[in-house]
């Protein structure tokens, strides 16, 4: 059992956080660890918010989509493999952080502005099918407290890691496009 899930975290791993699909992206799917697959029965709507596809809001994050919607299995697929990405992207943060501390141990680097703690995150998750029919959500995370947020979409120029989003290929059960937000 260990062995099998040092190989899917080697796996995912390997996939990282991508900026862009690899083009053997194709024929890979990736298996989510099954420690990973238990989700709780209920969505906590106090974090999560399901926002349906809107052509003219998001035809530039979302190119050649088409609206769909999300159950609750699915829901808890994509809280799984966040956790997969976020776990990669601050591991690799962590080295980075670690460099820089080394580099420049004159400077107080304070890891919350490198590290996401996820669930200090409310989540923004809007479905649609890709080009090829495939079921994506495209995720919008943010740790303040925006009012709106249940209804439209929280948008911001900079603010750090704060706010960042990514994609996620449900049929793939692959996360590609994550963008934490620059710091002004």
């Amino acid at each position: 059992m260990l062995l099998r899930v040092t190989v899917a975290a080697a796996l995912l791993a390997l996939l990282g956080c991508q900026s862009k699909p690899t083009p053997s992206a194709e024929a890979d799917i990736v298996a989510v660890p099954k420690s990973l697959k238990t989700f709780r029965d209920k969505v906590d709507t106090a974090m999560v918010a399901v926002l349906p596809y809107d052509h003219e809001r998001d035809k530039y994050r979302l190119k050649n989509a088409q609206a769909s919607g999300l159950n609750l299995e699915e829901i808890g697929l994509v809280d799984s493999l966040l956790q997969v990405c976020i776990a990669e992207h601050n591991r690799l943060q962590s080295i980075e952080l670690r460099g820089m501390r080394q580099a420049r141990p004159d400077i107080p680097w304070d890891s919350t502005q490198f590290l996401i703690t996820l669930p200090n995150y409310r989540r923004q998750l809007v479905p649609y099918l890709n080009a090829k029919g495939e079921k994506e959500v495209w995720v919008n995370c943010f740790c303040d407290k925006t009012p709106y947020w249940r209804k439209d979409i929280v948008d911001v120029d900079d603010g750090g890691n704060c706010f960042f989003n990514l994609k996620i290929n449900l049929r793939r059960r692959s996360w590609f496009d994550l963008m934490v937000n620059g710091v002004a």
